[in-house]
């Protein structure tokens, strides 16, 4: 048998070539589940027919079958790019990128090249021309045509357009992703390569087309990346690299919950790199909790905390899961791992400590709703050492021992049930001490806590001694004081306790000196109580007391009784005398003494303690100081407790318990009797208070009445007279004054109970004069009181040599001295301070009045009176002219008015300004008032006109007074800043008619008589009667 020839050999490599690449194809698509094996086993089906067929063109021998077999060539040749672009889309999960109407585009030009295939004979747009090359391959040669061209064009479009995908998608992934990536791009690239050194004629075997030969090395670089890096089992995530850099751990997997990437942190997390951990199960790549794995089981986003075990212990993680998509239709999940570790251990402390506080919370209501803080200690101890988990828990107290030693005892004890009672039992008695470090930190409110190896020798050995290997000790304060301390023992280990436990144990210690504290406050509260109640029931029966004496007796025998002493003395004080009032005793003293009178100048434990404003105590009366000899020889009393009685900063008496045997008064005695005396105090201001307001009631309603009555009028010397006559309703007085301020003088306007009312009315004190008390009432505006008036020169006048005592009070209104009252007492002493209180309030009522007299009386002056000329305004005029009319009419009496205008009066005011005009209006006023009587009306009427009013006066004697004035205007010059003018005037006069009724008749015909003045010239005078008879002359001729 020889050999084959070399084409045989060729054609049968090719169709092996061509068998491999199917069965790629086949194994790829079978053994693999990602969408792209379809496509690539697609691909290599069409190298499969491309190399198979290219084997078959080779071993043939005749033309004829190359040809064919070179045609069926075209079937892999035309669709082998279109898969491989279809391919990389799908692969590189870009698949969206065609739509189906674009893929089937794709289509269109290798079908219509297959047509061109097996038609070329009729067109050479393929290939022109074949031939057989020569020995030893024999192989077919062509020219190739347009349309081969614009093929190859086309299908290298494909092939660069899937590649660059490719190239894209190794770019953005890492690690296996892209090395995959790059050596599927690799091996195409090489085929390509050879495609290219074929049709460029520069094969090393001339017409031998290497495309199918170098495929091979493609083929068996994908076929080790299926295995080796799972080419086709795991999809490239497009992500990678975005997420390659995040400092939380991120793992991808598949629905079999295969790892399908991981980045750095994630690989620092697990320890294993990524090229170790792709396709692996998770499981395997890293010992997370099993509920990560349960929730992979349900697709959809989720959130958990999963444990990865490590030796050291395990980390806790908080796992975030979010859908992904991994090629096709399938979908995987991405894993982003955040390292918790510390937050989860703070909340592990936190509920540990939520734990320990909530047993000091059901401890703190035990203790709130025990009777007694002893009755639930043990349960207390109980709770807190199952919480804080120790061994046993001890309170102890501290307690002086009859050597004088701070000791502390055991009250109270607690063992965990492993524990016997007598297992490391501590003392029952401990002496501090030993402990100067420990109370040194008590002092500061500071624990002793940690393990006993940390301590000082001498502590080691007494705490080892009783089985105790670790403690926490916390001082118990009541009240400031330090009352004890709770302990927290641990006897099976050494335990290191943290600032939490510190915190909330050192709270409990807080919570159970409070608890002691309380208690202590309410049992004080309940014996106070009762005291108060005793002392309820005393006050109650001395206010029912219809006297001092009564209530003062009433008050010591009870008080006496509930102190227990002896005696009992109830004294009174009078400020003023600066003398002791014995008011009542309890003993055997209770008839004699009230009559007891000290001597002036005699020490007294009432002026003693009031003096020393706090409670005095003394041992033996004869010794002491604060008590005359004399006055102690008087008593049995040994011991003395003296209470001072003070209310309202007044000193009232004092509240004195004896015992006539030597006594050591103790806390509650002294507590008890102040708190008594505190109420006698009261009670005492309280009888002192009801009469002195009964007092004042009547002295209120007196200055109520009086000062209504004052103030009923609004004229000054009614309110005048009216304050006098209410004064001695208010204090009785033999003689009195109301001065008022005028001019630096005091002047007497009113008086009461003088022989000759008009020798004082007028009087005038200068208020400079020093030796006047009236001055100094002025300088001072406090009242002055002189229980004896010799002193002073002005009472040894005559008028006043009758006033023994004197009382001078100043009238003051809103801040303005009006002047002063002046009450006089023929006695000496005839005023007392509580005279003075009652003037003052009553001087301040009459001041208002006074003041709100001056004030109306100005008020009505002002709205009569014209600002400028002072005369009287219209309003005015008419005011006081119907009074005098009507007074007319009463003593039927003439009354004539006189009407004038300045003549030409607006020149002047034209030619020099209206202050000119002013002065001329207010000279010719002046002119006015000189001209007529003093109780004639002169007032400015309005403008340059003015209107006089004659009571008593016929239109003859208005005439007359009319001329007089116009010749004084007319013939004397008035001075004015323009120097001196001369004006004239016009003059109307009328009289009023019998039977008139209105002032407004007469000043109308006045007012006519003066316009026919100035139709006459003016500077004249017309009467209105004159020129009625005129008018009635002319008319009857």
């Amino acid at each position: 048998m020889g050999f084959l020839p070399p084409q045989t050999l060729l054609g049968l490599f090719l169709l092996l070539l061509g068998a491999f690449y199917a069965w790629m194809g086949l194994y790829a698509y079978r053994r693999y589940r990602l969408e792209a094996r379809v496509l690539f086993a697609w691909v290599m089906v069409s190298a499969a027919v491309w190399s198979t067929l290219y084997g078959l063109e080779i071993a043939a021998q005749a033309i004829e079958w190359k040809i064919l077999w070179a045609k069926g060539q075209y079937f892999g040749i035309v669709s082998l790019p279109v898969f491989w672009l279809l391919f990389t889309l799908v692969f590189t999960g870009q698949e969206g990128a065609l739509s189906p109407q674009m893929r089937r585009v794709l289509w269109i030009m290798p079908v219509v090249t297959l047509g061109m295939v097996w038609t070329n004979e009729r067109h050479h747009l393929l290939w022109s021309g074949q031939f057989l090359g020569g020995p030893p391959l024999f192989l077919l040669t062509s020219e190739y045509g347009a349309y081969f061209w614009l093929h190859t064009v086309y299908s290298y479009g494909l092939l660069l357009v899937g590649t660059v995908v490719l190239a894209a998608s190794a770019i953005q992934s890492a690690g296996i992703y892209r090395l995959r990536s790059l050596i599927v791009l690799v091996g195409m690239m090489a085929a390509v390569a050879a495609n290219v050194i074929y049709l460029g004629r520069a094969a090393p075997i001339g017409a031998l087309d290497i495309t199918p030969l170098v495929f091979l090395f493609a083929a068996l670089g994908m076929l080790w990346a299926m295995h080796r890096y799972y080419l086709l089992d795991i999809a490239p995530l497009p992500f990678g690299s975005l997420i390659a850099g995040l400092n939380d751990a991120v793992l991808a997997v598949d629905g079999h919950r295969r790892v399908l990437y991981m980045n750095p942190a994630a690989e620092a997390l697990t320890g294993r790199r990524l090229e170790e951990s792709i396709g692996w199960p998770l499981e395997e790549v890293c010992r997370l909790s099993r509920s990560l794995q349960d929730a992979l089981l349900v697709q959809g986003e989720s959130r958990l905390e999963v444990a990865l075990e490590e030796r050291y212990g395990d980390r806790i993680l908080e796992a975030t899961l979010q859908p992904i998509p991994i090629g096709g239709r399938e979908t995987g999940t991405a894993i982003f791992l955040r390292d918790i570790t510390a937050a989860y251990q703070a909340r592990l402390e936190i509920e540990y400590r939520d734990a320990i506080l909530q047993a000091l919370s059901l401890a703190a209501v035990e203790l709130m709703r025990s009777p007694t803080w002893e009755s639930a200690a043990p349960a207390l101890l109980e709770k807190l050492g199952q919480a804080v988990g120790v061994c046993r828990v001890c309170l102890f107290q501290n307690e002086v021992s009859e050597d004088n030693l701070l000791i502390a005892t055991q009250r109270f004890e607690w063992l965990a049930p492993h524990l016997t009672a007598d297992g490391g039992r501590a003392s029952q008695e401990v002496s501090l001490r030993w402990f100067e470090r420990w109370m040194e930190l008590f002092s500061r409110r500071q624990p002793v806590a940690g393990p006993v190896h940390e301590f000082p020798e001498d502590e080691q050995r007494f705490l080892q001694a009783r089985n105790i290997r670790s403690l926490a000790v916390f001082p118990v304060f009541v009240d400031e004081a330090l009352w004890g301390a709770i302990c927290f023992l641990e006897c099976s280990r050494e335990r290191l306790w943290s600032e939490m436990e510190l915190d909330a144990l050192r709270l409990m210690a807080e919570l159970l000196g409070s608890t002691i504290r309380r208690e202590a406050i309410q049992q004080e509260m309940t014996r106070r109580q009762q005291v108060l109640d005793t002392m309820q029931e005393i006050i109650l029966r001395a206010l029912q007391s219809t006297s001092l004496e009564e209530m003062g007796q009433t008050l010591v025998d009870h008080i006496g009784l509930l102190i227990g002493a002896d005696h009992c003395f109830f004294t009174l004080w009078d400020e003023q005398e600066q003398r002791v009032i014995p008011l009542a005793a309890f003993g055997k003293y209770r008839e004699s003494y009230p009559k007891i009178t000290p001597q002036p100048g005699e020490k007294t434990f009432t002026a003693s303690v009031l003096e020393k404003r706090q409670a005095l105590i003394v041992d033996n009366v004869f010794e002491s100081e604060y008590l005359d000899p004399r006055i102690a020889a008087q008593f049995e009393t040994l011991s003395m407790l003296a209470l001072p009685l003070i209310a309202g900063g007044r000193r009232l008496g004092a509240l004195l318990l004896g015992f006539s045997s030597p006594h050591r008064f103790t806390l509650q005695e002294i507590t008890v009797g102040e708190r008594a005396a505190a109420l006698v105090s009261l009670v005492l201001l309280k009888f002192q208070a009801v009469e002195q307001a009964e007092r004042r009631a009547r002295e209120a309603e007196t200055l109520r009445q009086v000062g209504a009555t004052v103030v009923s009028t609004l004229h000054s010397q009614e309110v005048i007279e009216r304050i006098l006559d209410e004064l001695h309703r208010v204090v009785p007085y033999d003689s009195a004054s109301v001065q008022l301020l005028r001019d630096g003088y005091l002047e007497i306007v009113g008086g009461r109970g003088w022989e000759d009312p008009e020798q004082v009315l007028g009087m005038r004190f200068d208020i400079h004069d020093a030796q006047n008390p009236n001055s100094q009432v002025i300088h001072t505006l406090e009242p002055v009181l002189l229980q004896d008036v010799s002193g002073y020169a002005e009472f040894k006048k005559p008028i006043h040599a009758r006033i023994h005592s004197w009382l001078g009070v100043p009238l003051i209104a809103h801040g303005r001295v009006l002047g002063m009252l002046a009450i006089d007492s023929y006695r000496e002493g005839g005023f007392v301070k509580e005279h003075v209180d009652l003037v003052v309030a009553f001087a301040n009522q009459v001041a208002l009045a006074l003041e709100n007299a001056r004030l109306y009386e100005e008020a009505q002056a002002q709205a009569l009176t014209d600002p400028l000329t002072g005369l009287y305004n219209r309003r005015g005029l008419m005011e006081l002219g119907r009074l005098e009319l009507a007074r007319a009419r009463r003593r039927n009496k003439p009354l004539s008015g006189i009407m004038l205008d300045i003549d030409h009066f607006k020149r002047v005011n034209d030619t020099y300004g209206h202050l000119v005009g002013d002065q001329v209006l207010q000279a010719l006023a002046r002119r006015c008032e000189n001209i007529t009587r003093e109780f004639d009306l002169v007032g400015r009427y309005g403008g340059e006109e003015f209107l006089i009013l004659l009571p008593e006066a016929d239109w003859r004697a208005g005439k007359n007074i009319a001329e007089r004035l116009r010749a004084t205007v007319a013939n004397v010059a008035i001075p004015t800043r323009a120097g001196p003018l001369r004006v004239t005037v016009s003059l109307g006069v009328s009289q009023v008619r019998s039977g008139e009724e209105t002032l407004e008749g007469v000043i109308e015909r006045a007012d006519q008589a003066l316009y026919r003045a100035k139709e006459m010239g003016r500077n004249r005078v017309v009467v209105f009667e004159e020129m009625a008879s005129l008018e009635e002359a002319g008319a009857a001729g």
